[in-house]
């Protein structure tokens, strides 16, 4: 299920991996956002949060289900839900008896979500960067919330960050290193999807590499 990654592109998995320029989420089945607008859409933190939990779902699930996944009400998964139903990455799945009503079910038709190859405008670039500030954002959310569970003697956030001049070679060696990353983490997923969770902490991993100024 691992997508190799082409030269100059964006990465960003269901566990939240950056690499520079295209979402990635371990699937072969790829929805291209070509426009600024699907990509704003998609950019919102819990728009992709809700993406995230759709991806970790085993199968069809309604508003209320996936919602209680990333402690979101059922009114606000549905409006996250229904910005991916309009961008074609989620479908509606039917509908389940529970009780007075029935719930409306989702499921997701990519697990891939790609940004526009070619040329980009001014704008779709600046998205880019907004999607990344915003991923980042999400990211400093995470490393909170692991330190408030340290006391449950769970793993310790960690926070690395190194600036170095790298060789064409180093830099084949991370890209190689970053795909050894994407192997595990998508055989842990698959492995919980399978019912092998016994032992798994759900940990999020976000990774940014960028060539900077000279100096």
């Amino acid at each position: 299920m691992p997508v190799r990654e082409r030269a100059g592109t964006i990465n960003q998995n269901s566990n939240v991996i950056l690499n520079n320029g295209r979402y990635s989420v371990f699937m072969s089945d790829t929805i291209e956002l070509s426009t600024v607008r699907q990509l704003r859409l998609f950019n919102a933190i819990e728009t992709r949060s809700m993406f995230e939990a759709m991806l970790a779902a085993d199968g069809p699930v309604s508003a209320r289900a996936v919602g209680e996944m990333v402690d979101m009400s059922a009114e606000t998964a549905h409006y996250h839900l229904g910005k991916l139903l309009k961008l074609g990455i989620v479908e509606d799945a039917g509908r389940r008896d529970s009780g007075a009503r029935p719930e409306r079910l989702y499921g997701l038709r990519y697990r891939h979500v790609e940004l526009k190859r070619g040329r980009r405008s001014g704008a779709y670039i600046a998205e880019i960067i907004r999607g990344v500030r915003l991923m980042l954002r999400k990211a400093e959310r995470e490393y909170e919330q692991g330190w408030a569970r340290k006391h449950e003697g769970c793993f310790r956030p960690r926070a690395v960050r190194s600036v170095s001049w790298l060789s064409e070679a180093d830099i084949r060696e991370l890209q190689r290193l970053e795909s050894e990353m994407e192997r595990i983490m998508t055989g842990a997923d698959s492995a919980h999807r399978d019912g092998d969770s016994r032992g798994r902490e759900r940990m999020a991993v976000t990774i940014t590499m960028a060539p900077i100024t000279r100096g």
